[in-house]
């Protein structure tokens, strides 16, 4: 039998509002959304958002570690 993948939230990136890019785009320029949800990663809280980018719906997750300066995950299989 199979064993199913569990998702984890990996750090992508950081970066600010205009050097932050995600799937291919400047994530700030994008119209992402809320889920209301937030992971908790290395002892931080991350809120967790979506966006359609390219026709496809992504999930990601952001904080802000240093005034305007943020950090990205991204859940991977």
């Amino acid at each position: 039998m199979k064993k199913a993948k569990i998702p984890s939230w990996q750090w992508e990136t950081t970066g600010t509002e205009t050097t932050s890019v995600l799937f291919g785009i400047r994530i700030f320029s994008a119209d992402f959304r809320s889920t209301g949800k937030s992971v908790d990663f290395k002892g931080r809280k991350y809120d967790v958002y979506t966006v359609f980018v390219y026709g496809k719906e992504e999930t990601f997750a952001m904080t802000e570690v240093s005034n305007g300066v943020y950090e990205f995950l991204l859940c991977k299989y």
